[in-house]
């Protein structure tokens, strides 16, 4: 008996397995994007109203993150912010909307990705919370201005617990995962930089 459990489970991890492997994920695609020549994308403080400014600034390094392993360089947040501030006086604070235009002749890059952080709350009862997160990600031409791609995700993260205290910290453990999938899920939607490995 104890063989034939330990053969399903081989069984079962080998087609897992293979299943994994032949079901990749087909790469976002944009008809005209490619010809665009979209290598170097500025991140953008995130906009926000009522979030923690410690959550904005952990999405926008999330949405950094997520761009370098999508093949896009990294533009460091400083470099941006203090070529900002030398022209605008101060660093956009909670992403003050500065055309493209102007941050390609600035920053000497091909995109500028705005993030607006529309909603970052937790609903509570008795021994349930979800952690709901949702934003609006606009990626426009630093040549143009147009619009290249845009996306408005939301993610919701549920949380059970016996008690009100436990609850509490595990709404507080899911708020980082939560922003994490959110922007994957956004960034999804955009097509591979020309530095993705394929």
């Amino acid at each position: 008996m104890i063989r034939r459990l330990q053969c399903i489970a081989i069984l079962f991890i080998m087609m897992t397995m293979m299943t994994g492997c032949g079901f990749r994920t087909k790469p976002a695609s944009i008809p005209g994007y490619a010809e665009k020549g979209i290598r170097l994308i500025a991140v953008m403080p995130v906009k926000w109203k009522t979030a923690d400014p410690k959550l904005a600034q952990l999405m926008r390094e999330k949405v950094l993150e997520t761009l370098y392993f999508k093949g896009y360089p990294k533009i460091p947040f400083e470099v941006i912010d203090n070529k900002i501030a030398k022209v605008y006086d101060k660093v956009a604070d909670s992403g003050a909307d500065i055309p493209p235009q102007s941050l390609r002749s600035l920053l000497s890059i091909d995109a500028v990705l705005y993030v607006n952080l529309i909603e970052c709350r937790t609903a509570t009862t008795l021994l349930y919370a979800a952690t709901i997160v949702s934003a609006n990600f606009e990626l426009r031409n630093g040549k143009t201005g147009e619009t290249l791609w845009k996306a408005q995700p939301q993610n919701v993260e549920r949380s059970f617990d016996v008690t009100k205290q436990r609850l509490e910290r595990s709404v507080h453990q899911v708020l980082e995962p939560a922003i994490q999938d959110l922007v994957e899920k956004a960034l999804q939607g955009l097509p591979d930089g020309p530095d993705a490995v394929k």
